[in-house]
């Protein structure tokens, strides 16, 4: 099994980023669920039985050494927590057609999805939490806790364009320098077809003499004047690729040929547009249906793709798709020649990187891979649903919940309107993350611009970083997070109408068999919610604090056969529950199970860890979910606010606590984001130590020889020395095999062990 990469933990302050999340590091080994005993393994109807069965319990009847019973909780919010309500049937189709008017112009328009800034709620109730929302963020906590799979990871390709001086720049320039062809698409029913055609860079000051006006502004961004874009015209070519003149008109002979024009993006210090040549195609390059549909995705198809090239009357299917007949782009591959490796509409497209986030969790972290286990415990309690068969032996591909989770509910259903609702807010822009900043999202073993490490390296030199989680702010009210410069019709910034902090919920977790150890993982993370030195996020707007919330919480077990022994009762003649609350004790030792189980399933116990909460990543969780309002209000080494603040693009000059330094002395504002300052660990943000337990040395032995550093003289013949497992000896030449002049304090050396005694005189065998 390969050792998973760790992040670097100490690195010079200047090359450190900030940001509202961080992550915990994948573990070293995945832990397997417990076997079950034979009798309780769930049947598939299936010869031979599927490995999987000997983790998983059967649904159909109750066991007695097992534990089913209800956790009853009662959420509390810490600062303003939003989760959004759905829409109405009227509202959803006021929304289709809202979005059928988006892509057929450039107007923007704010769907009532965006617009709606209600709170979640069902008939009948004025605010609810999903019991979805409940069930993902104890999941999501028991997957960390208990080193479970990492499996829920985007399997697409990323892209990347990248010229800058970094080993990403030199990674595209590799692929992309005299690499680049143009042709026009043919689209097809399953993909389609370039037709390659010869291109030309035209000099923007010949293109300047005939098209006064390239560009249309909107909303301060300049788009394609569509008037132009893509116009047929004359050119005549030179012998450098490039165009010597061109003609709006028809000009036949003397070197003329008629061409499509291509404008590019507006970037400073432009120089040419392209121009392709219409012509007999030289030779044609298969683009396949999945490259069509990954160019479409939403996360590649940018903001400026989805104005420049609107629907138009039905011409594209929807905003910044291709059109057939477009002028693109593209690339083979080196090893394929005659199949497309990626495409795109300027001279210096976005490339997909060679892996996925999902390619870079380890085999062994990952369901199917080599030295995975086959479930679980996450996947034991929680199920699973449509897990993908590895080989052609019988497997269980889903496996229902052994828990259910209620929505929860408000404590106090009479709570005044001005108690319960905090003030209507449009928070800064809620975007989706941005894994492509490989800085963060991947593990650095150096921060040298030339050695970051991205999803282009080799899979054996970094991974993922592990599990987000999102820092905590500290008590606000919603007003606080009011962005002044959001646009009422803007189609990224969101209202949203939060609870207010100090409001109660209540919900249930019903389980059904199971074992001490499965139930001690819930009653860990149920521990964490509880204490007053920890707190959980929920909803919507974690980056910016929302969501702090803690639950308190309460087990009754109960007692299945004495549940069904009778209806009621007696003498009261109520429901008969036969329900036992666990006491202190009880939890306790469920807890203890749990992590005895893990300490020695994953290994850590054999490297000297003796405590869970010692674990290296389990620190880094709890460094997370600290609630610590000392840190809320520091002001050094910087506040608390511009640690868990995202970077910025365009950061003024002029405001405190600039990450990086402006290109030029007389630039008003900085990119923080140019020179890829890398992430911390959670641990390296609060200027804490990573608690390292040494591992229990093996006791000495007669005759064995061990290094030490000399650190005094007794006298003449015998010095103190050091061993590194920091045992101090008397030593002393024995024989004259080593000038005693040359021992001096710092030198090191190698020590036989002649007697354990502790005033025992040891030999100095030889210097290192």
């Amino acid at each position: 099994m390969a050792s998973v990469p760790e992040h670097l933990n100490d690195f010079a302050p200047q090359r450190e980023a900030f940001a509202p999340y961080n992550f915990i590091p994948l573990p070293e080994k995945a832990v397997p669920a417990e076997q079950v005993p034979l009798s309780q393994r769930v049947i598939v109807k299936a010869e031979p039985q599927p490995a999987e069965a000997q983790y998983l319990v059967r649904h159909d009847q109750y066991f007695a050494d097992r534990h089913t019973g209800t956790i009853s909780c009662t959420l509390k919010t810490e600062t303003p927590l939003y989760v959004r309500c759905g829409l109405t049937e009227a509202e959803f189709e006021a929304s289709i057609k809202e979005v059928e008017l988006q892509q057929q112009s450039n107007e923007a328009r704010t769907t009532p999805t965006k617009n709606k800034p209600d709170f979640f709620a069902s008939p009948g109730q004025r605010a609810i939490i999903p019991g979805s929302s409940l069930r993902g963020l104890l999941r999501s906590l028991v997957e960390i806790v208990s080193h479970s799979k990492i499996d829920l990871v985007t399997r697409k390709n990323l892209f990347f364009r990248s010229v800058d001086k970094t080993n990403l720049g030199e990674h595209y320039r590799k692929r992309m320098t005299n690499q680049i062809r143009a042709g026009f698409l043919r689209l097809q029913r399953d993909g389609g077809v370039i037709e390659e055609t010869t291109f030309y860079k035209i000099p923007i000051s010949i293109l300047e003499q005939h098209i006064r006006q390239r560009y249309t502004n909107y909303r301060r961004t300049k788009l394609p004047n569509e008037r132009h874009q893509y116009q047929k015209i004359w050119v005549k070519p030179r012998n450098n690729h490039k165009i010597a003149e061109m003609s709006l008109s028809e000009r036949q002979g003397d070197g003329w040929l008629p061409a499509t024009l291509v404008i590019t993006g507006d970037v400073p210090g432009k120089k040419h547009e392209y121009v392709l040549i219409q012509q007999i195609p030289q030779q044609t390059f298969r683009i396949e249906n999945e490259q069509l549909q990954r160019f479409h995705d939403e996360d590649q198809l940018s903001q400026w793709q989805t104005q420049a090239f609107p629907q138009r009357n039905g011409f594209r299917e929807r905003k910044g798709q291709l059109a057939n007949g477009d002028p693109i782009f593209f690339i083979v591959d080196p090893y394929k020649p005659q199949q497309v490796s990626f495409f795109g509409r300027a001279g210096m497209f976005r490339l997909p990187y060679t892996n996925s986030p999902y390619d870079l969790i380890p085999l062994h972290l990952r369901t199917g891979g080599a030295d995975a286990p086959l479930v679980d415990l996450t996947e034991a309690m929680f199920g699973f649903v449509h897990r993908e068969a590895t080989d052609d032996t019988p497997h269980i591909t889903s496996y229902a919940s052994r828990l259910r989770f209620s929505d929860a509910k408000l404590v106090d259903q009479e709570i005044a309107e001005s108690q319960l609702w905090d003030t209507e807010t449009t928070p800064p822009i809620l975007a989706s993350p941005k894994p492509t900043t490989f800085q963060h999202y991947l593990t650095q073993e150096a921060t040298e611009l030339k050695s970051l490490r991205h999803y282009g390296d080799d899979r054996t030199d970094t991974t993922i970083r592990g599990h987000k989680q999102y820092w905590h702010h500290g008590r606000f009210n919603a007003a606080e997070r009011h962005d002044p410069e959001a646009s009422a019709d803007s189609t990224q910034s969101t209202q949203l109408r939060p609870v207010k902090a100090g409001v109660e919920f209540q919900f249930h977790v019903t389980f059904e068999n199971l074992s001490d150890v499965e139930l001690g993982a819930l009653i860990y993370v149920l521990e964490l919610a509880a204490s007053p030195h920890y707190r959980l996020k929920l909803g919507m707007g974690k980056p910016y604090g929302f969501g702090s919330i803690a639950i308190n919480y309460q087990i009754a077990i109960t007692d299945r056969q004495v549940r069904y022994s009778r209806l009621f009762n007696q003498p009261n003649s109520n429901w008969l529950r036969a329900e036992l609350d666990l006491v202190d004790e009880e939890l306790l030792a469920k807890r203890q199970a749990f992590c005895e189980y893990i300490l020695q399933q994953s290994g850590e116990q054999a490297r000297g860890v003796s405590e869970f909460n010692l674990i290296p990543r389990i620190q880094q969780l709890l460094a997370m979910l600290e609630w610590d309002t000392a840190r809320f209000e520091q002001t050094e080494p910087r506040p608390w606010a511009e640690v868990v603040r995202y970077l910025e693009i365009e950061r003024k000059v002029s405001e405190t606590w600039v990450v990086g330094d402006p290109v030029r002395a007389y630039d008003e504002t900085v990119n923080e984001y140019r020179l890829r300052p890398v992430l911390p660990t959670p641990l390296r943000v609060i200027n804490r130590r990573l608690v390292v337990p040494r591992k229990p040395e093996k006791p000495l032995q007669v005759n064995q020889t061990v290094s030490g550093t000399i650190v005094g003289r007794v006298n003449k013949q015998i010095w103190d020395v050091r061993l590194d497992n920091k045992k101090i000896v008397f030593a002393k030449v024995i024989g004259n095999s080593i000038n005693p002049q040359h021992l001096n304090n710092g030198k090191r050396v190698a020590v036989r062990i002649i007697s354990l005694e502790d005033d025992a005189v040891q030999e100095i065998r030889k210097i290192q």
